[in-house]
């Protein structure tokens, strides 16, 4: 199999996440710093872009997902107190119309629920947008798995026994179970590689799979009709 580069955009800092929208645009977003947000059609010129630069009081956390034709939500943090925001913007201008904390820090992966609503996993490692990826006090962590309505009520929340594992990415199978890829933050390092690589939330209670013998490190995840499918790290 053989890749070829069709168009490219060069960004200033890291991108995680790329949303494809129906128009034939797509949106990427920053991460670690989480500087910027932009809107681009590949094949037009860099000019063409529409950047979002972060406000001084916010940073992205690298991912978005469609809210109908007109919008998109993203995940960011308060770069004062490092509190949470799952935020509603203007899909074409990509100007802030609604926010609603996500109950917790660092949150990362959001899901839309087809039944409303919206699920968010806060990641619980405590950083600051200008250090990049270096961690905080990693005993002060508290990831959880957060259920939002549509006009951002909590609905519930969710957390893990062993507060050491930073839930991260999200995808949900067609049964309704959603799996929770899992990050390991143990300082023992045979500790984080006997650390399950999933959780799997069902509406109701969320659960850790089993222990995967790898590093611990778990990057994004997709389901299968068989199960889920996870990037991770040997």
């Amino acid at each position: 199999l053989q890749l070829r580069v069709r168009h490219a955009l060069h960004v200033p800092t890291r991108a995680h996440a790329v949303m494809p929208r129906l128009d034939g645009s797509i949106v990427a977003v920053a991460r670690r710093p989480g500087a910027w947000l932009l809107r681009w059609r590949p094949g037009s010129s860099a000019s063409a872009a529409r950047w979002c630069w972060g406000e001084p009081d916010r940073s992205f956390n690298g991912h978005v997902v469609p809210h109908g034709m007109d919008a998109l939500m993203s995940t960011e943090s308060d770069a004062e107190g490092g509190a949470g925001l799952l935020v509603r913007r203007d899909a074409r201008t990509l100007a802030v119309l609604e926010e609603w904390p996500t109950g917790g820090i660092d949150p990362h992966a959001v899901l839309a629920l087809s039944e409303g609503g919206w699920l968010v996993a806060n990641g619980g490692v405590p950083t600051l947008p200008e250090s990049g990826r270096a961690k905080g006090d990693l005993s002060a962590m508290d990831s959880s798995v957060v259920r939002l309505d549509a006009i951002g009520r909590q609905q519930g929340i969710w957390r893990l026994t062993d507060q050491r594992l930073s839930l991260r990415h999200l995808a949900r199978h067609a049964d309704g179970v959603v799996g929770v890829a899992l990050q390991a933050e143990h300082d023992d390092p045979d500790e984080r590689r006997r650390a399950p690589l999933i959780a799997l939330w069902d509406g109701q209670h969320l659960r850790p799979g089993e222990a995967a013998v790898l590093e611990g490190y778990a990057g994004d995840i997709t389901a299968r009709p068989s199960g889920f499918v996870l990037g991770a790290t040997r």
